[in-house]
């Protein structure tokens, strides 16, 4: 009896599932780095609050969040998940990008003091977290079909520190000094007289509430401000009541100009936005009115459609 009972063990451990070779791959090798990453970024965003505005290092927290996010989505992109892992695979691009975005938001808010827009981030990032805890679930129902056990990354450096913007300061008065010289690169200069009124900027940098990023800009001749720039990152125009999620108009990244009171005038839209009962595409240039009303879109493709007030097709003149 007891050599039949040694020979049933044995068959039985002899029977047991082989891990899916390509699934134990892709999970404890080649996406190792990209989920500690991903962890890591969702670890720095720990319990945040609404409340935490205005908390010290702050900034600095969201924004090594926003790194490790960032790094993680872009490790991901590179690999080839096999077919059994396409479907967490595209989850996870999916939910670093929302979670990253979201914090993208943040920052801006947070830097630029504009507690209205941290609230309405904090908002947009509690959206994006169930997309995490959905390429979590999946990943590992997924692993378990393929008969693999997950290994964490075991000593992943830490990411260097990013350089935090320094807090934004008020505009100066008429009576102070000029805005510092803006990062232009050698040659691209072009003046009025003594002033800049364009150049193609060498690297990013932040007038007022406006990011720009390298590439073409204009300013004010007269106070040196930015006009036009092309920015590489999003906004939400900044709405002083309540407005329709459909009708919130997402800019960048793209061109973006303002108008002379500072305002915005024009921004490229980051996705579809509905102006009355009309669907705007994504990256259309729109028009910025009276309290931050879109009075024409033009579509990638050219064709330019306007609005009046009320958000109903008009004639362009």
């Amino acid at each position: 009896m007891r050599s039949v009972i040694v020979i049933l063990v044995v068959a039985a451990a002899c029977s047991k599932p082989k891990p899916d070779a390509a699934v134990e791959t892709y999970a404890n090798t080649e996406m190792a780095i990209a989920i500690a990453r991903a962890r890591e970024g969702y670890a720095a965003l720990g319990d945040l609050k609404v409340e935490d505005y205005g908390k010290p290092a702050l900034v600095k927290r969201l924004t090594q969040a926003g790194q490790a996010l960032r790094v993680a989505r872009e490790a991901a992109s590179k690999i080839t998940a096999p077919a059994l892992m396409s479907t967490p695979h595209s989850d996870f691009l999916v939910a670093t990008e929302q979670m990253k975005s979201a914090v993208d938001d943040l920052v801006v808010a947070a830097g630029l003091g504009l507690q209205p827009k941290f609230a309405a981030a904090h908002a947009k990032l509690m959206e994006a977290v169930p997309s995490w805890f959905s390429w979590e679930e999946r990943f590992n129902r997924q692993l378990q079909e393929a008969h693999v056990t997950f290994v964490p990354a075991a000593n992943v450096p830490p990411l260097p520190e990013a350089p935090i913007a320094a807090p934004i300061a008020a505009p100066p008065k008429p009576d102070e000094v000029a805005a510092p010289a803006p990062p232009c690169k050698a040659g691209t200069e072009v003046k009025k007289g003594e002033r800049l009124v364009a150049c193609e900027l060498e690297t990013g940098t932040t007038y007022a509430e406006l990011i720009c990023g390298p590439g073409k800009a204009t300013f004010d001749e007269a106070d040196g401000q930015i006009i036009s720039c092309i920015t590489d990152s999003m906004f939400a125009l900044p709405y002083e009541t309540p407005v329709a999620r459909e009708n919130i108009v997402t800019c960048g990244p793209g061109l973006v100009t303002r108008n002379k009171t500072g305002g915005f005038a024009s921004c490229t839209t980051f996705g579809a936005v509905m102006v009355g009962q009309t669907e705007i595409a994504r990256k259309s240039l729109v028009t910025i009115g009276d309290k931050l009303a879109v009075t024409s879109a033009t579509a990638p493709d050219g064709t330019r459609r306007c609005f009046d007030a009320a958000g109903k097709l008009i004639p362009c003149t």
